[in-house]
């Protein structure tokens, strides 16, 4: 599968060793090598040191709960509240 960038951009320089960056990119896309690539055209070494995923398929940070959140609202609420079907969460495999 193709990787693609729709969109680089720099988030924050945190030293004059660390930055930070904001990718889009498709789902075949290795972000580890983007970066390493990046600096290797920069003449330069890197690598990633941390790697948050905002966005994925139907998923979305957002939307999700931290295991505390859910230990601590399971037993008050229905479990559908933060429980996706797996009509919907396998919605684009075909059958």
């Amino acid at each position: 599968r193709l990787q693609s960038i729709y969109k680089l951009s720099l988030v924050q320089e945190i030293d004059p060793y660390t930055t930070r960056f904001y990718v889009e990119c498709n789902s075949g896309t290795y972000v580890r090598a983007l970066a390493r690539d990046l600096a290797l055209h920069l003449g330069t070494f890197g690598y990633v040191q941390r790697l948050r995923r905002l966005h994925d398929g139907i998923f979305s940070l957002v939307d999700t709960f931290s295991l505390e959140k859910v230990l601590e609202i399971s037993h008050k609420s229905n479990e559908s509240l933060f429980i996706q079907s797996m009509k919907a969460v396998l919605d684009d495999i075909p059958a």
